[in-house]
């Protein structure tokens, strides 16, 4: 059986990650992760296939115009593996780059 698990990182300080995230594995970030890791009330509200699969946070921004919300959503799949059956994760990042048009 297959599991995946999403998970937002957000850089800690605003324009830390270089726009072609090549500093990505060198700076400090906020996690969020998939609904189904919160609490037991957030877990009745959501379908588990679907929660595991969903980030939410929100994002506030100083000026109107275009913003960029900037990030890593990482994709992580159980698997198993050897004789042993040692479990491990494969990981997957998908670099976020969005441009978002705030309005007053």
């Amino acid at each position: 059986m297959m599991i995946i698990f999403l998970t937002y990182l957000r850089p800690k300080k605003e324009f830390e990650l270089k726009e072609d995230f090549s500093n990505y594995k060198e700076i400090e970030y906020d996690t969020f992760p998939s609904l189904i890791s919160g609490s037991s009330n957030e877990k009745r509200n959501y379908n588990e296939y679907w929660a595991k699969r969903i980030v939410t946070y929100g994002e506030y921004f100083k000026n109107s115009g275009d913003n960029f919300i900037r990030g890593i959503l990482v994709e992580r799949k159980d698997s198993i593996y050897g004789n042993n059956n040692e479990f491990k994760y494969k990981d997957r990042y998908l670099f976020v780059n969005k441009k978002i048009s705030v309005r007053d």
